[in-house]
């Protein structure tokens, strides 16, 4: 019987780490995500030295994946990984592969592994609209793991994979949170929305320019000023921009999705440093 869905579990030979920084993290997952379009791939998680993948394939075409995944990740980003040995599990019902989601996303936890806190390494920001992914050629797509998630895994319970992310933070709208979320204000609340804004189009910080990047500062912006803390920060400085091109930015329509993202990052990261504080 064909499974309806594979989970993959590769480690690194010696155990050591794979990815080593945010940025690397970023790419090493956005890799998988782009090899794995082609396996309807659905979840994926870098934690440490190992890895874990669920897609919507045969068992035959699991070795493939896994072979695809460790090339792009060593001749794009010459992380040599290595991976030692690949653990492959056929999912033949709904319910397992409703429990491979969560366990995936839950791998961090799982592995009392404080190295990705803001999930660069896994597509969990993906599924939940906090990120879009982007293509070989730099530009933005929505990732094709949410379409994949609604027609083969529709039980999920969005909220929960939230609350993997989030851990114990209840998740804060922006318009109610106040004057310095998590006890930030000024250049270090701008740093942390700024980074916000670039994870949400899956850089670990903005360029001069790129696709997406005049949009996601556009989303910032309104999101910012709409804001429960807009006063404590300065949009020229926050956004890197001449006070000319903070009018231009106000003016610009941005794509709902990408909007949806910046917000997603935005909320993720202070809610989380503003129930830290208070605890």
């Amino acid at each position: 019987m064909t499974p309806i869905a594979v989970s993959i579990n590769t480690s690194r030979r010696g155990r050591s780490v794979i990815a080593f920084t945010p940025a690397q993290r970023l790419e090493v997952c956005r890799r998988i995500q782009l090899v794995g379009m082609r396996y309807s791939l659905l979840v994926c998680c870098l934690v440490d030295d190992h890895l874990h993948i669920v897609a919507l394939c045969s068992l035959d075409e699991a070795g493939a994946l896994a072979q695809a995944v460790e090339s792009s990740i060593t001749q794009v980003l010459g992380l040599k990984p290595g991976f030692g040995r690949y653990w492959v599990k056929p999912i033949t019902d709904q319910k397992h592969l409703e429990t491979s989601i969560r366990y995936v996303l839950d791998q961090a936890r799982r592995h009392q592994s404080r190295s990705d806190l803001d999930h660069h390494g896994n597509n969990g920001p993906e599924l939940l609209g906090g990120r879009l992914l982007r293509t070989k050629r730099g530009g933005l797509v929505l990732p094709p793991c949410r379409e994949v998630l609604r027609a083969h895994a529709p039980k999920v319970d969005l909220d929960k994979l939230e609350k993997l992310l989030f851990g114990d933070a209840p998740r804060v709208a922006l318009k109610n949170m106040p004057a310095a979320p998590g006890g930030l204000a000024g250049r270090d609340l701008e740093a942390v929305c700024r980074e916000a804004a670039a994870v949400a189009i899956g850089l670990p910080e903005f360029p001069p320019r790129g696709g997406g990047v005049s949009d996601a500062l556009a989303a910032l912006l309104l999101l910012v000023e709409s804001s429960g803390f807009a006063e404590s920060v300065d949009a020229q400085r926050m956004l890197g921009v001449c006070g000319g091109s903070v009018r231009r930015l106000r003016k610009r329509t941005v794509p709902v999705p990408l909007g949806a993202a910046v917000r997603w990052q935005l909320e993720f990261r202070l809610s989380r440093r503003e129930f830290g504080l208070r605890r």
